[in-house]
């Protein structure tokens, strides 16, 4: 089913469904890329179809909780403006992103797809009072990224390495992301390249193809082809990355499949934001 994604500003909300135990879940997905610690709140309102008791925090990769009201926490279901909504509440580290899940307590898909449908409002405000010191650092980091930039890194890494080792890139590139990963061997693994773990806030396995071109486009046919890992490998997050970009398609068939598409605009702006032009010439220089 289709969900929906609310960008503003530096915050970036994706909503979407996800079958785990013919259990169904909402997935919010939330990146932050504010320079500073914020509290952010996330309003989803319920629609008429769905009661407030079978919306249940469910905690991913943990033992199974009586899907009952009893069991959500504080602040998850509240009223907003007059609306019964879902609310959820959690200050953010800067440049940082997470995912949380919630069961819904129904069989018929006709409601899950109405809150889908339903847009999800954003509020952020300060964590703390160190936002001055804070943007301070945050300018001399900046002025510290200049000197160190490479003009075209994906180029760059393009002309320089081959597609195994642009493999190994990608792997150590999500390192600094804070994922743990593992290049595959390429023998039963169904097309996956890199395995990334993440332990925060909770166990997240992604699978990543991997496609080093220079001008090549990638199709919707590609995409078609990981699209199954998901639920084939039960993992959390598909990802297809490229140093080159995707089709209309392709990206179209991606948001309904709920693959995570990363273009090497994509790669270039987490170089930046990451610093990561060092990490670039080492492999440069091979």
């Amino acid at each position: 089913m289709e969900g929906n994604k609310v960008s503003t500003g530096d915050l970036t909300v994706s909503t979407y469904l996800r079958v785990s135990d013919n259990v169904p879940l909402i997935v919010y997905d939330v990146e932050s890329t504010y320079s500073e610690p914020v509290v952010i709140d996330i309003i989803h309102p319920l629609p008429e179809e769905i009661n407030s008791s079978q919306i249940v925090f469910h905690p991913k990769h943990q033992k199974w909780e009586v899907r009952s009201i009893e069991h959500v926490p504080l602040k998850i279901i509240s009223k907003f403006d007059g609306h019964t909504v879902v609310h959820l509440h959690r200050p953010i580290q800067s440049r940082s992103s997470f995912r949380t899940y919630y069961a819904i307590d129904t069989n018929d898909k006709k409601d899950v797809q109405s809150l889908l449908n339903k847009k999800v409002q954003t509020h952020v405000s300060q964590q703390d009072d160190k936002s001055e010191s804070k943007s301070t650092t945050k300018n001399h980091s900046k002025s510290k990224r200049k000197t160190n930039r490479i003009s075209d890194p994906i180029e760059k890494l393009v002309e320089n390495v081959d597609g195994y080792t642009f493999e190994h890139f990608i792997a150590d590139l999500w390192e600094k992301q804070g994922w743990k990963t593992q290049v595959t061997n390429g023998s039963g693994d169904e097309g996956v390249d890199v395995v990334a773990i993440s332990h925060v806030p909770y166990k997240i396995v992604s699978n990543i193809q991997v496609k080093r071109y220079k001008d090549s486009v990638i199709s919707r046919p590609d995409i078609q082809q990981y699209s199954g890992l998901q639920q084939l490998m039960d993992v959390d997050m598909v990802a297809v990355v490229t140093s080159s970009s995707f089709s209309s398609p392709a990206e179209d068939w991606a948001a309904k499949t709920n693959v995570k598409l990363i273009d090497g605009d994509d790669l270039r702006r987490i170089i930046e934001k990451y610093d990561a032009y060092d990490l670039v010439r080492d492999y440069i220089n091979g």
